[in-house]
């Protein structure tokens, strides 16, 4: 019935699901991690329509325990139940005739790039989050092939108060341990955001389906966002000269009715030996963003068991946005 064929011309594949994306509205998908494609994926009806496409990228840092793993990613298909079942059939087949048992997604190449879809709240909306259709969270739920590997949250606290008494203990937890705390300088910007990546790299490294990635790339993710960025909302944690810790937030653009901020990333360098340095940078953050006048806090693509989350939700984060990350079933 369906008409399913490789496109290893990354410039052939988005010229012949072009339509498609614009058709669901989803042009985000034809952004492509080029150094990990491995090859596209196009489906057509039997009057030639494109109703399905994806990439398969083979990204060789990427393992599923301890195994060298395939992504796909860069989904597009309509709203038709069995379409998306066929396509990732079609795509544990090149993961066989590679010799490759794991294969997770929807994952664009890396985890720096977009991955997961969201399986709730998909009718709201906020600044940097998925842009896939609304509908497919129920077709990847649906895939008889496909099992959760991963699960990610989004919290939102609707009720922004300063809270004094966890922010004084705050400034007296980062009086004693020697701990300045400081707003994002917007002049130093690639300066900045190098000191972001040395942190990131090293929080993250143990982060299931981390792939390390160069300054260059990293910088390239944050070029699109730094006319919107407000340095009060990113918060820079020293000691003596080296960061140790950061929260970076962004005004929620996609509301013009209240005021509100999304943490995007909040890491500490590991190995400081500075216990408790998450939940107190938090509480000063939420105090300072309160008080700025923000009525609402977004914890953005929060891990099941992530520190971040349950310091989320000590601040009255409650879940807004449920997302999964799959693996196909060999």
């Amino acid at each position: 019935m369906w008409k399913i064929s490789p496109e290893q011309n990354i410039s052939k594949w988005i010229d012949e699901v072009n339509s498609l994306a614009e058709k669901i509205d989803y042009k985000e998908a034809l952004q492509i991690d080029r150094d990990h494609f491995y090859t596209g994926i196009v489906m057509q009806d039997p009057e030639g329509t494109v109703v399905a496409a994806c990439i398969v990228y083979r990204n060789p840092a990427m393992q599923v325990c301890g195994q060298q793993a395939l992504s796909f990613g860069n989904v597009l298909v309509i709203h038709e139940s069995g379409i998306l079942d066929d396509l990732i059939s079609y795509v544990k087949k090149i993961a066989a005739g590679l010799d490759i048992d794991q294969v997770i997604g929807p994952l664009n190449g890396s985890t720096w790039n977009s991955y997961r879809i969201a399986v709730s709240g998909e009718g709201r909306k906020y600044f940097l989050d998925l842009d896939h259709p609304a509908y497919y969270g129920k077709l990847f739920e649906d895939v008889r092939g496909l099992k959760v590997i991963n699960k990610y949250f989004s919290t939102i606290d609707y009720d922004l108060n300063p809270l004094a008494e966890p922010y004084q203990n705050a400034l007296s937890f980062f009086s004693e341990k020697g701990i300045v705390i400081r707003d994002f300088l917007t002049d130093s910007y690639e300066t900045e955001l190098k000191k972001i990546y040395l942190v990131c790299e090293q929080a993250f490294r143990e982060s299931p389906f981390y792939t390390p990635v160069t300054f260059e790339v990293f910088k390239e993710k944050y070029i699109p966002i730094k006319p919107y960025l407000d340095p009060e909302l990113i918060l820079m944690a020293y000691k003596g000269s080296e960061l140790v810790g950061f929260i970076f937030g962004i005004r929620d653009l996609c509301n013009r009715d209240a005021k509100g901020v999304i943490v995007k990333t909040m890491a500490r360098k590991p190995g400081t030996g500075i216990r408790g340095l998450g939940m107190h940078m938090s509480a000063y953050y939420h105090y300072n963003v309160a008080k700025s006048g923000y009525q609402y806090m977004i914890h953005a693509f929060m891990a099941e068991d992530n520190l971040s989350r349950a310091i989320a939700e000590k601040f009255n984060g409650k879940i807004l946005k449920t997302y999964h990350l799959y693996a196909i079933n060999s």
